[in-house]
């Protein structure tokens, strides 16, 4: 049979790791292709996951509220026509005997009867209900159990870690807290060996059984013997299935000393003499008066890590320069109304700016570039990342592809269309990837200028100000005059490792150059 995984799909150069809202369709339901077969969550956008081909779904491998890294196996997808399935009457299953060396029976008696109590079952039903088996009535993210099963912590260990996250969720912080404060305690390599005749696929299934027994051993086995249950496989489409057991050995994690590291105090942050530095000491701030807590939600949690990382990976400069935009401004307001007669879509400023960023970003090809260690990535493509304030306060950052190659009116269509489609959340994973350069228009807001922080790992990014009108002097042939001019402030924040203050403040003096040097007799 043909079975295709579906994937986490890649919504973006910065974005590793997606949340399931929830799934469209539940196991044996049938598939078209395109079909949305589960919503999912990033910083950036939520979008919907089709499927890339027609079948059925055989097998989910997580669930909702789960954070998934990006190219992680999410689902099984069987494209075969659907065969009848032949399932005999389910029959109680006797749990037999289990006797296991240093009082550990229980344990592996309690891992037999939960995968006996889910057979006979589908593949996929096997699979999704050993996946599903609570291990704790705490809630952990897949960055802590990793770096419990890393660290070799129990299970027992991690439900006793204090946590200081929402509800009580124990944190990165917390558990490297709890191994620091345990260091060179040591710890006994820990074997266990479970043998089980099971119906899914031996690839499916391993992962899945490894995971139960590391949680639910907590004893050291020094010799543990193999267990055998005694339980029939599935008919499926009238044929027998092998009934060869799976072995598997499973090694808990070494636990060894660590060497002793001189560290130094800076302002309360703590950083080793080598290396990145470790993570802020947690502080606690006291409250007075009257006062209200407003939990982040999900996105504004993501845009907040996303910023310090950026801060944290790029050092960031400023260049300002001020602009004359009279001309562009009042060909604008006397050619918008016949522009969108003409091309059915509203002509604003954005389309009219990004322009001149193109331009100036063939002038100086390096701006539109990333860094890959000691390598500087340097874009043919110039993809315009344009900032988008939503209605509930976030950002969203969706990309103009290709825009070099757009006339003004591809411009006005590229950025109408984003944007309305940004705030009514119908984005998809496609509309906000492969960005090379980044421009906000904080004029929207009234304000005159801003310092924006660079979208990773564009090196660049530029905020457009409010348009004002001022008193200004005007060079001409016949002399210099006071006149009232439209103005604006451009503000260019670039990354300091490869963009020096010359290269940035030459970038953002050519967009204004190209900025008041609008044709006013430009034809629409």
């Amino acid at each position: 049979m043909a079975k295709i995984d579906l994937i986490m799909p890649k919504m973006g150069e910065s974005i590793m790791e997606a949340t399931i809202i929830r799934w469209s369709k539940k196991i044996g339901e049938r598939i078209e292709q395109d079909e949305t077969v589960l919503e999912i969550a990033t910083d950036k956008v939520d979008s919907e996951v089709p499927s890339p081909v027609e079948g059925v779904l055989e097998a989910v491998l997580f669930k909702d509220g789960d954070v998934i890294p990006v190219g992680t196996a999410i689902a099984v997808i069987d494209t075969e026509p659907v065969a009848k399935v032949i399932t005999p009457e389910p029959t109680p299953v006797a749990v037999p005997e289990v006797v296991v060396s240093n009082g550990n029976g229980s344990a592996m008696k309690e891992i037999i009867q939960t995968i006996n109590e889910v057979v006979p079952a589908t593949n996929a039903q096997l699979a999704t209900a050993l996946l599903s088996q609570p291990i704790s009535g705490r809630f952990y993210s897949p960055l802590v159990l990793n770096i419990a099963r890393q660290e070799g912590i129990t299970m027992d260990e991690l439900d006793r870690i204090p946590g200081s996250g929402a509800e009580g969720r124990v944190s990165k912080q917390d558990m490297l807290a709890f191994v620091s404060a345990r260091k060179g305690t040591g710890s006994e390599v820990v074997t266990a060996v479970i043998e089980v005749p099971v119906i899914a696929p031996v690839e499916k299934i391993i992962p899945i059984v490894e995971t139960l027994i590391q949680e639910k051993i907590e004893a050291k086995l020094p010799e543990p013997a193999p267990v055998e249950t005694n339980v029939q496989p599935q008919v499926i489409e009238q044929k027998a299935v092998e009934e060869a057991p799976i072995i598997k050995t499973i090694p808990q994690p070494v636990v060894t000393s660590v060497p002793k590291e001189e560290k130094k105090e800076i302002q309360g942050i703590t950083f080793k003499t080598e290396g990145m530095p470790l993570a802020p000491k947690t502080r606690t701030f006291t409250y007075s008066g009257d006062y209200e807590i407003v939990e982040m939600d999900r996105m504004r949690k993501l845009i907040s890590e996303a910023m310090v990382y950026s801060k944290h990976t790029s050092p960031h400069v400023t260049s300002f320069v001020e602009c004359d935009v009279t001309n562009l401004a009042q060909w604008r307001e006397k050619n918008k109304e016949e522009f969108e007669k003409k091309y059915n879509e509203k002509l604003t400023y954005t389309p009219l700016f990004l322009q001149a960023v193109i331009k100036a970003l063939r002038d100086f090809p390096m701006v539109n570039s990333s860094v890959d260690g000691d390598r500087i990535i340097v874009k043919k493509d110039i993809n315009i990342s344009l900032a988008v304030a939503l209605p509930n306060g976030n950002l969203i950052v969706p990309t103009v592809r290709k825009a070099d190659q757009l006339s003004l009116m591809g411009l006005a269509a590229a950025t109408n269309d984003l944007t309305e489609r940004a705030r009514k959340n119908l984005l998809k994973p496609e509309d906000i990837t492969d960005g090379t350069y980044t421009v906000s228009n904080v004029g929207t807001f009234g304000n005159l200028m801003g310092t924006p922080v660079i979208l990773q790992p564009q090196v660049g990014v530029l905020a457009l100000g409010a348009i004002r009108k001022k008193p200004a002097v005007i060079e001409t042939s016949l002399g210099e005059f006071i006149g009232i001019r439209q103005m604006m402030f451009l503000s260019h924040s670039y990354d300091h490792r490869i963009i020096d203050g010359m290269l940035g403040g030459q970038f953002v003096r050519r967009v204004a150059d190209y900025l008041e040097g609008f044709d006013a007799n430009l034809s629409v």
